[in-house]
């Protein structure tokens, strides 16, 4: 797994790894590995990463034949220069293995079998689906570091996306952060859900989010007879599904995610939604060795932050000086 510096979050693939790191392009100390083969590189720049990926580990036409692709499967070792073959090939050991089998691509580190087509099809499309930019040449000859003019090279990754569709995802976060916050504070707040229950809650939307991405990819992917677009149109509406779906995952990153814990999410709604927190006293241990405790409600910071509500304030003082 390849382990994001920032934030910790881990990634499966190197495209994941390098889209994922447009989020954190404007923050300082920024610390970014390349993680292709053979490399390692460090940036303390994303443009630096970028510029770099451009020269050294991009391939271009003239040398997409030079690679080679080979089944690791025991006594196999079948080579093959065409990604869709090889596909093929690997899901017939799916189907043929009573066991299953792991990811045929050098450059995966998942540790995960599979033993369905469709569940393999699925990790491909996801890790695995761009051919221009990020496979791995497996046992090349001629393998060797390739300079280009980035100028000449097509735009088709959202690795490589434009400043102003980052602007705009920006400016959707700040409000999807907002939306998701109020209804985990409606749920803690209104309907008395348990921290407990509400992190299962959260669980539940995440794999669902999961899965809806995974099937549109997969849907998009097949959908090649069936809706006559460009394979160029194609990626392009692939790489702004997945750039969105990050506003997701990144409220909960280790490191700096504002709805990562309990914690964080009453720091979150303290600040955006004036939320005074319950504070809670522990009693001890019941008869039943139960754990016993109750809350109660701060009244000197519940009065802060009514009266920072001009309309509540100004009453105040109205009936103060009626009362005089």
């Amino acid at each position: 797994m390849l382990t994001c510096q920032m934030c910790n979050h881990t990634f499966s693939s190197i495209m994941l790894y390098n889209n994922h790191q447009l989020f954190h392009k404007n923050m300082p100390n920024l610390r970014i590995t390349c993680f292709f083969k053979n490399c390692g590189k460090q940036f303390n720049k994303y443009f630096n990463l970028k510029k770099h990926v451009y020269r050294c580990h991009t391939i271009n036409k003239d040398n997409k034949m030079n690679v080679i692709y080979r089944c690791k499967e025991r006594n196999c070792n079948v080579c093959f220069t065409n990604r869709k073959d090889f596909n093929k090939h690997l899901y017939n050991h799916i189907r043929r293995s009573k066991i299953g089998i792991y990811c045929g691509y050098s450059d995966c580190s998942t540790n995960i079998i599979y033993k369905i087509v469709n569940a393999y099809a699925v990790h491909i499309c996801r890790y695995h689906s761009n051919i221009t930019l990020y496979e791995q040449r497996v046992d090349n000859e001629n393998h060797r570091e390739l300079n280009f003019d980035t100028d000449n090279v097509t735009d088709n990754c959202n690795f490589y996306s434009k400043e102003e569709n980052l602007n705009q995802i920006s400016d959707d976060a700040v409000h999807y952060v907002k939306v998701i916050s109020q209804l985990y504070l409606n749920l803690s707040t209104k309907y008395f859900l348990t921290e407990r229950a509400l992190q299962a809650v959260i669980d539940c939307m995440s794999s669902i989010n999961e899965f809806s991405r995974q099937h549109f990819i997969v849907t998009l992917t097949e959908s090649k007879q069936d809706i006559k677009l460009q394979d160029d149109i194609k990626e392009k509406i692939k790489d702004m599904f997945e750039n969105s779906y990050y506003i997701f995952s990144n409220l909960y990153n280790s490191i700096n995610g504002c709805l990562k814990n309990t914690y964080s999410r009453n720091a979150y709604f303290q600040k955006n939604f004036n939320m005074v927190t319950p504070k809670q006293v522990n009693l001890g241990f019941g008869n039943n060795h139960e754990k016993c405790c109750y809350h109660y409600i701060p009244i000197v910071n519940t009065l802060e932050f009514l009266l920072q509500n001009s309309d509540i304030r100004q009453f105040c003082l109205n009936s103060y000086n009626l009362g005089l």
